[in-house]
Parts: C-alpha cells; sequence; structure tokens
C-alpha cells in the first residue's frame, strides 16, 4: 500500500516500475530490518520483506484485463502460475506427475488480490474483483487443489453446467466459501 504507488511516480508501467525499485534500491534487507526492530523475529522479518517484493507486482483482478468474470478469473489464474514468485508462494509443488498446489496459501493468495484490490485509490471497480475472488475460491475448492483441474474449470465457465459438478472425477464443493474463510 506504500510502496507501490512510488512507481507512479515515473512515466511507464507503475508496477513494474515499483518492482524495479524495490529490488535496484535493495529495500528488502533495510525491510526486514525495520521489521525486526518493530519486534518481528528474523524468520517473520525476512517472510514479510520476501511477501511484500511479491505483493508488489502480484496480478490482481483488476490489473489482468478481461471483460467478463470467467475471462478475469482465466488472466488471473495464468498470471500467477506464470510467475516462478507466485507458484512458490502457492507451494506448488509435483506428485506422482500431478502439480498440487496449498489451499491455505491459495486462500492467502486471493485474500490478498482483494486487499490490494481495495486499497489501490486507482481501482474503480473493486466489487468485480471481489466476485473474481469468490469464485477462485470456489474453483479452488472444486478442482481438489490439483493445477489442472483448475485451469479445467476455468476453461468451462461460461458454458453450460454438466450437473452441478466440474467432472465425474471432481469433488463436488461442500458449500459456497468466502475467500476470507481460512477454514473449511
Amino acid at each position: 500500500a506504500v510502496l507501490a504507488p512510488l512507481g507512479r511516480l515515473a512515466p511507464g508501467d507503475p508496477v513494474a516500475t515499483a518492482r524495479a525499485w524495490f529490488d535496484e534500491l535493495r529495500l528488502e534487507q533495510p525491510l526486514a530490518a525495520g521489521l525486526r526492530e518493530a519486534g518481528l523475529d528474523e524468520g517473520g522479518a525476512w517472510g514479510a520483506s520476501s511477501r511484500v517484493r511479491l505483493l508488489l507486482d502480484l496480478p490482481r483482478p483488476t490489473t489482468v484485463g478481461g471483460r467478463s468474470k470467467p475471462e478475469v478469473a482465466r488472466r488471473l489464474v495464468t498470471a500467477w502460475l506464470d510467475r516462478s514468485s507466485v507458484r512458490g508462494a502457492l507451494g506448488v509443488n509435483r506428485y506422482e506427475g500431478v502439480e498440487w498446489f496449498s489451499r491455505e496459501r491459495w486462500r492467502e493468495l486471493l485474500d490478498w488480490a482483494l486487499l490490494l484490490d481495495l486499497v489501490d485509490p486507482g481501482v474503480t471497480d473493486a466489487k468485480r474483483g471481489e466476485a473474481v475472488v469468490l469464485a477462485l475460491a470456489e474453483a479452488g475448492e472444486r478442482s481438489g487443489w490439483r493445477i489442472d483441474r483448475l485451469q479445467e474449470l476455468l476453461a468451462r465457465r461460461g458454458r453450460p453446467a454438466s450437473g452441478g459438478r466440474a467432472s465425474p472425477s471432481e469433488p463436488a464443493s461442500p458449500r459456497r466459501t468466502s475467500a476470507r474463510s481460512h477454514r473449511p
């Protein structure tokens, strides 16, 4: 919320500028030091500083473009999976030939994307972003935390539903969940 607007001081892409300045000025270390002085332990301070770096250029529902909610959701997930830093933040891992992601980290990243849209003064339609985040929270649940199933679900959005389930091999969502809730 504080560092990202600095990118607007220069012409061009403000997100890329803010991230570049954060890296060029090596702000991660002094930020971690300041957080340690504020009472965080070493690991917590470095974790928070790394999180700030990630969030500076995190694609959000309002930054990926798209005309419909399903299109925005697909673009957002594609943008996240195209970034190694976001894949790491999501805990993406491969087991028995399948890529999985962490439920808790997924929900946390959705929360951050929504929060950043809400505090960004340049965002005029945060409600649309909230709808996308809620849809992605549900899609994460329905995917069983598999990347391939998540992408299949998002590819089918906007097409006629097949009996309320994503596919016969996918678990049905037990209930609609809020993106802000981190518990089942």
